[in-house]
Formats: C-alpha cells, sequence, structure tokens
C-alpha cells in the first residue's frame, strides 16, 4: 500500500479482519519502503483476534483471576488504556496503585485523591484492587536512618515505626471500607524489600491486623507474597511467620515466579511441608507470578498462564494474580521489562490471548476435581453453567502422547485450544477420545452433569520411557484393551519417523474387555545422534476409525566406558546453541556472539564404577574468573545439571574458575532429602581454551553404575562475559539458563 505524507503527517491503516479468522496472536511483517528504493524493515506488530473474556459484572468467589499492574507509573490515559487490556481479557481483581509513602508523604497528611480515582476507573471495568501495605515513608523511619542511609532503599525498605503504621491503615481502612476487601502487608518480605527483622515484621502484621478489624471487619489480610522457598530467600524467615504469625493473617502470600515445572515441586514439596505448621486453614494467595519472555519463547509463558493458574486454583489458593499485565521497558536481557503479557508498546503475546481464554471459559466456573493426573497427562474439570469444562494438557515435554479418553453424559461436546478457537467432536456412547495437546487445551462438555470419569483407551504405553542406543533394538510395551461387549479384532500399524525401523505389529484378536501387553522392537539408525524420535502407533477395533499414541524414544548419547573419547559427545559452535541476552539492542550490539572464536565448547563424557567424569574445553576470546562459584553464573562459569530418574527434584552444580586462579564448585539444586555431594574441578588453560576437568561422584548424586546403563538426563551451559557482564551463553538444550525444567534434558547412558 502507498502513502504520500507530508512532513509531520500520521496515517493509519485500519486492518479488515474476516470473521472467521482463526482466533489468537497474529504478527506483521512490515517493510517500509520510500521512492528510491530505499527499504527499512520494521518491528513485527502483534495483532489479538479474540473472543474478548470481558469486561464483565460479578466475581468468582471461589478464585479470583487477575493482574499486577504499575498504574501509578503512567499517565491517565496509559493507565485507562491498561485497565481496558485487563478488563478485556476477564481480569477481575488488581495489585496497583499507590503505596504508603506516596498516601501519607507527612504524618496525618493523607491524600487519597490519585487511588480514589483509580479504584473508580477500574470499577468501571468491574474490576476490583487489593492493597499492598507498604513501603516505609522517611518519616517513619527509626530515627537516624534517614540521614545516615546510603541510598533511599535503606529507609524505604526498613521496619516502619509500628505506631505510625497502625494509625495509616486504621485511617486507610475507613476511608476504603467496602471498597478494598483484600489487604497485603509488604512485597516479598523474605528479600530486601524488607530489611527489619523477622521480630519486627511479625509485631508489624499484628499492628495492620488490629488496625483493619477496628476499621473494616470485613477485610481480609494477606502475608506479604514470599518470593521462593530455598536459597534465595532469608533463611527461616517464612518459617517463622508462619509459625507464629498465624493468628494475624488469613491468607498465605506467595509468588515463585519462573516455569510450571519448578513451581509444581516447589508448591507440593518444600512449601507444604513448611506450611504443616499452621493449625487453620491459610489458603495460599498468589498475588505475584508470572513467567518472563527470554528470546522468544512466548508461547512457554502462554502454556504457564494456563497451568500455574489451574493448578492454584486445584491446590485451593484464594487467588492468583499474573505477573505482569504490561511490559516494564525495552531491554531484552532484562527480566523485568519482560513479564509482561502485552510490550510497553502494547503489542499483546501469546499470553494474552491465553489468558483471555482461560477466563472466557473458565471466569465463572466451579473447580470439580482432578481428573487425570499421572508423567504424561493432566486433567482437571469444572462445572459451567451450561454443563463442564476439562483443562488438560501434557505432564512432560519427553512423555508418551497418550489419548485422553472421557466416559461423560454430555450431549455435545467440543475442543478449544489455547488461543480460543474451537473444534466439534464425536461422541459414541457417552465415550469421547480426543489426543492431548501439543499446549494446554478444552473440552466443553455442554450438558454434562454427572462428574466426568476416564476411560480406558484402547492402546496405552505400558512403561515409563523408552531410551534407545542407536542401532540397538530397543521394545516398546504397550496394552491393548477392548471396550466393547463383545470379540473384536485389533489392527495394528505404524507411522514411522524416517530415523527408526520396526516391524509390521499385525493383528490381535481380543475377546470382550479382555486387555493384553505387547512388546513392539523398533531400532533408532546408527546416524541418530541424541533427542528424540517419536514413532506413532495406531490401532482401530474392527475396521473403525483409527486412534493413535505417539511413544517418544529418546535417544541416549553415550559415555565414554574409563577415558575419554577421542572426539566430543557433544560441540556447541553455532547460533543453535547460543542464547544471547545482548541482541535487538542498538546499545550492547558489540556484545553479541560472532562466532566460535568468540565463544564455542567441546564436551567429553565419561565414567568408571564410582564417578561420572566430564572434560569441557572452552574456547573464549576474554576469558573472566569469578569472585565466588556461586556467583559463576554471571562470569564465565559452567552450570552443569542431572535428573536422576525416581528422585524429587534435579541437581545443578556450579564449575569456575576463581579470580585467584583456583578452581570454584558450588550446587545450587538438589532433590529433596540428597546432600550436596563432594565434585572435584581441575582447570587448565592451552592458548585461549580453559579446559575443565570435572569428577561427580554416583554415589552422591543417588545413581549407582546400573542406573547409567538404563539412562540418566543431562544439561550444560557456559556463560560468557567478556568484561561488561553476561552476555548469554552457549548451552545443550533449553532448561537451565533461562527457566529450570529438567524435561528437556538429553539423556546419556553406558
Amino acid at each position: 500500500r502507498s502513502f504520500e505524507l507530508a512532513p509531520g503527517e500520521e496515517a493509519a491503516w485500519p486492518l479488515d479482519w474476516p470473521a472467521a479468522s482463526p482466533r489468537g496472536i497474529w504478527r506483521c511483517d512490515l517493510v517500509l519502503r520510500n521512492a528510491s528504493g530505499r527499504e527499512q524493515r520494521l518491528n513485527r506488530p502483534a495483532f489479538a483476534c479474540l473472543t474478548p473474556a470481558g469486561p464483565t459484572e460479578g466475581r468468582n468467589p471461589e478464585f479470583e483471576i487477575g493482574m499486577n499492574m504499575r498504574q501509578q507509573g503512567w499517565s491517565r490515559a496509559e493507565c485507562e488504556r491498561e485497565s481496558q487490556a485487563a478488563a478485556a481479557i476477564g481480569a477481575k481483581l488488581l495489585r496497583t496503585g499507590f503505596t504508603w509513602e506516596s498516601l501519607e508523604p507527612a504524618p496525618g497528611e493523607f491524600r487519597f485523591e490519585l487511588l480514589d480515582e483509580l479504584l473508580a476507573m477500574n470499577a468501571k471495568y468491574g474490576m476490583r484492587q487489593i492493597f499492598m501495605v507498604a513501603y516505609t515513608p522517611a518519616w517513619a523511619a527509626k530515627p537516624g536512618l534517614v540521614a545516615n542511609a546510603k541510598d533511599w532503599n535503606e529507609w524505604n525498605k526498613s521496619a516502619p515505626d509500628p505506631d505510625a503504621l497502625e494509625a495509616f491503615v486504621e485511617k486507610f481502612a475507613e476511608h476504603y471500607r467496602g471498597k478494598i476487601e483484600f489487604y497485603e502487608f509488604w512485597n516479598e518480605p523474605d528479600l530486601d524489600f524488607w530489611r527489619g527483622t523477622a521480630e519486627e515484621y511479625l509485631e508489624c502484621l499484628k499492628r495492620v491486623r488490629r488496625a483493619l478489624k477496628k476499621s473494616d471487619p470485613e477485610a481480609k489480610l494477606i502475608t506479604g507474597g514470599f518470593a521462593y522457598v530455598g536459597a534465595r530467600s532469608k533463611p527461616g524467615f517464612q518459617e517463622q511467620v508462619l509459625a507464629e504469625g498465624q493468628d494475624d493473617f488469613d491468607f498465605h502470600g506467595y509468588h515463585q515466579h519462573g516455569d510450571f515445572s519448578e513451581y509444581e515441586r516447589v508448591l507440593e514439596g518444600p512449601l507444604a511441608r513448611m506450611r504443616r505448621v499452621l493449625r487453620s486453614p491459610k489458603p495460599i494467595f498468589f498475588t505475584e507470578t508470572g513467567f518472563y519472555i527470554s528470546n522468544g519463547n512466548y508461547l512457554q509463558q502462554a502454556e504457564n498462564v494456563v497451568r500455574k493458574i489451574v493448578h492454584a486454583w486445584a491446590t485451593g489458593a484464594r487467588g492468583y494474580l499474573w505477573f505482569n499485565m504490561r511490559d516494564d521497558g525495552f531491554l531484552p536481557g532484562y527480566c523485568e521489562h519482560n513479564y509482561g503479557l502485552v510490550t510497553n508498546d502494547w503489542y499483546p503475546k501469546e499470553g494474552f490471548a491465553a489468558f483471555n481464554t482461560l477466563n472466557l471459559l473458565l471466569g465463572q466456573a466451579r473447580y470439580g476435581g482432578v481428573l487425570l493426573r499421572n508423567p504424561r497427562t493432566t486433567a482437571h474439570w469444572f462445572r459451567r453453567d451450561d454443563g463442564q469444562a476439562v483443562v488438560f494438557w501434557k505432564s512432560g515435554r519427553g512423555t508418551v502422547e497418550e489419548p485422553l479418553t472421557l466416559l461423560t453424559d454430555a450431549a455435545e461436546a467440543e475442543f478449544v485450544d489455547l488461543f480460543g478457537n474451537a473444534t466439534p467432536l464425536k461422541l459414541s456412547a457417552g465415550r469421547l477420545t480426543v489426543p492431548v495437546p501439543e499446549h494446554p487445551g478444552y473440552l466443553l462438555l455442554k450438558g454434562a452433569a454427572r462428574a466426568p470419569e476416564c476411560g480406558r483407551s484402547v492402546v496405552s504405553f505400558a512403561g515409563t520411557r523408552v531410551t534407545a542406543s542407536p542401532g540397538v533394538p530397543s521394545g516398546i510395551r504397550v496394552t491393548l484393551h477392548n471396550p466393547l461387549p463383545a470379540e473384536a479384532v485389533a489392527e495394528l500399524r505404524w507411522k514411522l519417523p524416517e530415523n527408526i525401523d520396526a516391524p509390521a505389529p499385525g493383528k490381535r484378536r481380543l475377546a470382550a474387555g479382555e486387555a493384553v501387553e505387547l512388546v513392539l522392537p523398533v531400532t533408532v539408525s546408527e546416524a541418530t545422534r541424541g533427542g528424540i524420535v517419536r514413532p506413532e502407533l495406531q490401532v482401530r477395533l474392527n475396521g473403525g476409525d483409527w486412534s493413535s499414541i505417539s511413544i517418544p524414544v529418546n535417544v541416549a548419547t553415550r559415555i565414554a566406558d574409563g577415558a575419554y573419547p577421542a572426539e566430543p559427545q557433544f560441540t556447541l559452535d553455532s547460533r543453535a546453541n547460543l542464547v544471547s541476552q545482548m541482541e535487538h539492542n542498538p546499545y550492547t550490539a558489540h556484545r553479541v556472539w560472532s562466532g566460535p572464536e568468540d565463544q564455542s565448547v567441546r564436551i567429553f563424557l565419561a565414567s568408571d564404577d564410582t564417578e561420572l567424569k566430564f572434560r569441557v574445553e572452552v574456547t573464549d576470546d576474554v576469558h573472566v574468573k569469578s569472585p565466588g562459584a556461586a556467583s559463576s553464573f554471571m562470569e564465565d562459569g559452567i552450570q552443569l545439571a542431572l535428573a536422576v530418574p525416581g528422585q524429587n527434584g534435579h541437581w545443578e552444580f556450579g564449575f569456575a574458575e576463581l579470580e585467584d586462579g583456583s578452581p570454584g564448585t558450588h550446587c545450587w539444586i538438589r532433590p529433596d532429602n540428597l546432600a550436596e555431594p563432594r565434585t572435584k574441578l581441575a582447570v587448565s588453560a592451552r592458548g585461549r581454551v580453559t579446559i575443565y576437568e570435572i569428577a561427580i561422584p554416583l554415589a552422591g548424586i543417588g545413581a549407582a553404575p546400573e542406573q547409567l546403563k538404563r539412562g540418566i538426563q543431562f544439561n550444560l551451559l557456559v556463560n560468557d562475559n567478556d568484561g561488561e557482564g553476561r552476555d548469554g551463553w552457549m548451552q545443550i538444550a533449553p532448561g537451565i539458563g533461562e527457566a529450570k525444567n529438567p524435561e528437556l534434558y538429553p539423556f546419556i547412558l553406558k
């Protein structure tokens, strides 16, 4: 399209969206070309094609779904635009607005006008607000702290005068009585946002509770949303607040940013154990938790929207407020600038559409229960006014793709994908079989009254996982089941990728209700090096419709026996291995990876009966040593991860050359109930190549020599810092640097 513009003139190009356009996020490639033929490629603007979930009246009394926003930092026009966007995708409760220091700049001087306007504007779009009681005004800090502080954080994040705090909350709650239901005392007090003691926090929590009871007895108090459970938090702080302060709050505030895999592990492991001290129900309220975009992983954020919110609902939480509505800036390597569901300049991401679909289908739903939860598939069901809904997803990325079979009394059924696209489904005598989608999806069971049940599939995988060595036959164990009331003939066939071979499985005759187990041989070609191949087994009964099951075969990389091999098992020397935090920013273009001489890695693996050994050769134009192994990911340190089947959690180790030339080792993550092992490291140099010799005791990581023959998962990355900070890293596979996800690690075996 052509435009003729005078200097300073603007032109709009309206987009015509056909009504039948698929729902989701659309991106455009725009090229600007002037009359002389000079071209400039513009950024890829994104557009959302959706059936809006809101704004709507009312709320879901069972579970609050909402959003974090930072409206206090935007203009009035931008505030309203952000409110409109949040309301359109179904947000009902906001964590936004002003904090104590701006609402009472001097003792007894209350300035509620701007917050009044903000509440009224958000209410116009059907949204309420939570209020976070924080941070300390200069006048309420301890005497002398302001004058002697190195920076404003020292007094702003300090424990306030309890009397001043109580007086503020009493006045505030009186002013907003009936308008604000939930109050949260502080933000992430287990980090440096609170620089007082646990005892000071408990005293202030008690004062906030007392003030609320006096001014607004119906208001509910949430503890400060604790950031984590583990090493990054103040030791014992959260535990002490739960144990000693439980009479002074209604809900346990918690965050846990990051990928669903770690979120699920922490909630069901260390956090659940910590909460055993509670004498009465104190549901969790997720006041701030999200997933930031790094190197274009938009779909991973969208998946996390569904998985994290539904899991919180299923575990009995009171609410979940996604963090964040809008990116805070444009820096690609800075997480705070990439948490949003829309960019800073208002372009939607895939998570925006996923949040909308979730609220469109479940916004007024009531939780029914867990329908299925195993290493392959997770499914939860909900009651709706028109029937029921099932939310389901693959539990693991390297698991069997087994169809979900439901028994239901629904009159009609349809599948709805992550973005809201619906497909009618065929019901047969109250039985419904659907493949589990690549990304979380929904089943709408219209008119259903009886709770859905899982039925038995015609074909199912009978093992746990399949790990294969190239050129060596492996057996895939499956179970065939005849659900019919009469004898049936089951016909099987393979749909095979090019790099795998298998004999034709043929036919089996099954009696009514009979189930038989088969072991089907497959062989991966010798040319295959690592990764996952997916043969698809198809089956039909009595010449009917085909159904299928996709079985991931993990092609393992061999560990050398004893001495290292002549050639590395892994080589990292291309953009396929690179994660850069410096791209897309003209100010850091000189820090972008320029080729194998900038950084490349050769990785050798070997083992004996006692140790797993790694030789890592790193070519680097500038080698930066680390002040300590615990922070070596900020310099040129190595991050090495292992996942041993059967353990609750995974291992992540750090290895680096320290500033004094000595070797440094560290263990950041370990499975529950296992101690840190004694790892060994030797570092040497050959020109611009730094050589790391690493040894990890098998007994120390809970892996017997026989386990190596069955296979474990391994991943490694090498960070790159050329003197100006962390530029990025070279990795074997995702799952360490951006979000912790051992499901993505390759298999190795001896």
